[in-house]
């Protein structure tokens, strides 16, 4: 119910602009999560901030593709269809 209150409140924004981007990229660390990727465990899967997945939720709605970065590292491709496969992040 969270993450729809905050997809509705990030549409709202986005709505305000008239031309948007074709691509969003993210850097991992502590964009997406408080967590840097060095440090982490195979075990561990971070968790995101409170509205990172209403947000994704609104880019992925309106059609903006989206890409991960980590370093000089591109994780996924702009065309990937899916960072949950990825992330297991259900979107």
């Amino acid at each position: 119910m969270e993450d729809e209150k905050i997809k509705d409140e990030a549409l709202r924004f986005i709505g305000l602009f008239e031309v948007l981007p074709r691509l969003v990229v993210f850097d991992l660390d502590y964009t997406l999560w408080p967590f840097y990727c060095e440090m982490s465990s195979k075990k561990v899967m971070p968790s995101l901030y409170p509205h990172a997945k209403g947000i994704l939720h609104a880019l992925q709605e309106k059609g903006v593709q989206m890409a991960l970065l980590h370093g000089h590292l591109l994780l996924i491709s702009p065309t990937h269809s899916s960072i949950s496969s990825v992330f297991r992040i259900c979107l």
